[in-house]
């Protein structure tokens, strides 16, 4: 079972928040970027847009597989449409833009590709798409602008409390 689905804008702590999260749940996370880079669910490399060219219907497979194991599972990463998995809860995490770019900066993104997921964050793209995508599937938007992991974890733990 996929306890959540943990998505956001790069930056917004979605990696710690899964792994703290997974460790006081008991479950295993699975980071979607990992999946694509290790198992090569890519076509090519977008260089216009600094970013690999996913084989999603690879990439569905593959995730398909990992959550019909008997565990729980934290799905983390980019937003895709999912739809023909079992979802308890979408998390979408959200982030202040001038914390965003200091955040982003420092990962050596090239300056338009920092502009792009600062436009992405302004204009709530990635919780349009997961809404659009999801509409029966509880969704929680959280800002980590002023939170703790920690903090961010509990209020995942409570929303999800009130689904199980």
């Amino acid at each position: 079972m996929i306890l959540c689905y943990l998505t956001g804008t790069p930056g917004t702590g979605k990696s710690t928040v899964a792994n703290i999260l997974a460790d006081r749940v008991h479950a295993s996370v699975i980071e979607i970027n990992d999946l694509i880079i290790k198992e090569g669910h890519f076509w090519g490399y977008d260089i216009h847009r600094d970013s690999l060219i996913i084989d999603e219907g690879r990439l569905f497979v593959s995730i398909t597989e990992r959550v019909e194991e008997k565990e729980n599972h934290i799905l983390v990463g980019l937003p895709m449409d999912l739809r023909g998995l079992s979802l308890l809860s979408i998390i979408v995490l959200r982030c202040d833009i001038a914390t965003l770019r200091r955040r982003l900066v420092p990962r050596g993104y090239s300056s338009e590709k920092v502009e792009e997921n600062i436009q992405s964050e302004i204009m709530g793209i990635i919780l349009d798409q997961m809404v659009s995508w999801f509409p029966n599937t509880p969704i929680l938007e959280i800002d980590t602008t002023y939170r703790s992991p920690e903090e961010t974890v509990t209020t995942i733990e409570n929303f999800t409390k009130k689904l199980i």
